[in-house]
């Protein structure tokens, strides 16, 4: 987005998403995270196993880029025990698209998987949720 546009876009957002009960402000727009919220999410996101290693890592390192190198000491994540992590790198385009489902208010239909003594995935029932 070019920056001599920024400034259109913002008072757009503003104008869109601010009524009498809910205010948003060019502050709520721009604030950063605290480091408390930081801390919160990477411990959440470090503990969470339905995403890869390296998903893990790059999230982690975009929740600490609004603070300075010392809040960024104080924020590691909890010691937890490393989750077994998911070898599957479609996690965040399986969100992006409930999401948009949950917003078009359209039905969703999916089913649970698991692997078998085969070595197969089956499903665990027998019909879709």
């Amino acid at each position: 987005m070019s920056i001599n546009i920024l400034p259109f876009r913002v008072y757009q957002v503003l104008s869109e998403h601010t009524d009498g009960d809910h205010a948003l402000t060019m502050r709520d727009l721009l604030r950063p995270l605290e480091p408390s919220e930081v801390r919160l999410l990477s411990d959440a996101v470090s503990a969470f196993p339905g995403i890869s290693q390296r998903q893990c890592e790059r999230l982690l390192e975009k929740l600490r880029r609004g603070l300075s190198r010392w809040q960024r000491e104080q924020c590691r994540p909890l010691p937890v025990e490393a989750p077994r992590r998911s070898a599957n790198h479609e996690t965040f385009l399986s969100v992006e698209v409930l999401e948009e489902a949950v917003f078009r208010r359209c039905q969703v239909r999916f089913q649970y998987m698991e692997y078998g003594m085969d070595k197969q995935l089956h499903p665990r029932q027998e019909r879709p949720y």
